[in-house]
């Protein structure tokens, strides 16, 4: 066997993964995302003794979610540069996000979703400043992330369950800050405040 061809199949038995870079930058991009929103879920809210059935139901749609994509990041072709910088912006923006609220949220101790428990106090700094909601938002951002790095449909029936539970969700939390103690302090947060996306222009 000649020099050339040893040095083919050298090149030719390295790991797929290391001639494919841009696959695990988006790979590793999601899995610091999908981390994050782990973590915020442990770090950044009070459990109580029992977790609504809607809770647990969203957690394994998230999961589900979350493998689906790291799948298809697997095993399709690597999208193209355009792709690619979409989903790394996304998942990022993403990232940022989550650790900007939690890094604000975690002294009201607030609790899980749909699990009707009141925070201690309310948080209107960092991205609660702009947006009531900013984690669903980044969760928003982490679907668009995954389709803009796969393109395909199978993601479209988790984004929308998903993104119809946070909507949901939001609407709850609104109603228990807006019917307890602090319900003046919330009516003159939400008129300056957007649900998921900053207001334009904020009522006076």
């Amino acid at each position: 066997m000649g020099q050339a061809e040893r040095a083919d199949r050298v090149v030719d038995a390295r790991p797929e993964g290391s001639k494919d870079p841009e696959r695990l930058i988006l790979l590793a991009t999601a899995v610091l995302n999908y981390s994050a929103v782990t973590w915020a879920l442990v770090r950044g809210f009070v459990r109580p003794e029992r977790v609504d059935v809607r809770m647990r139901l969203l957690g394994m749609v998230v999961t589900a979610c979350g493998i689906t994509t790291l799948t298809l990041l697997c095993l399709q072709p690597t999208p193209g540069p355009i792709a690619i910088a979409a989903a790394v912006t996304l998942w990022s923006m993403s990232t940022a996000l989550i650790v900007w609220a939690i890094h604000n949220l975690r002294p009201a101790a607030p609790g899980l979703a749909f699990c009707g428990q009141r925070p201690r106090g309310l948080v209107t700094r960092g991205p609660y400043a702009w947006v009531r909601h900013p984690l669903y938002s980044s969760y928003m951002l982490s679907l668009a992330a995954g389709f803009a790095a796969t393109g395909s449909w199978l993601l479209v029936p988790f984004a929308a369950v998903l993104c119809s539970a946070y909507v949901v969700a939001a609407r709850e939390e609104d109603r228990i800050l807006a019917a307890g103690e602090m319900r003046g302090e919330f009516e003159a947060w939400r008129a300056r405040t957007g649900a998921f996306l900053p207001k334009l222009w904020p009522n006076r």
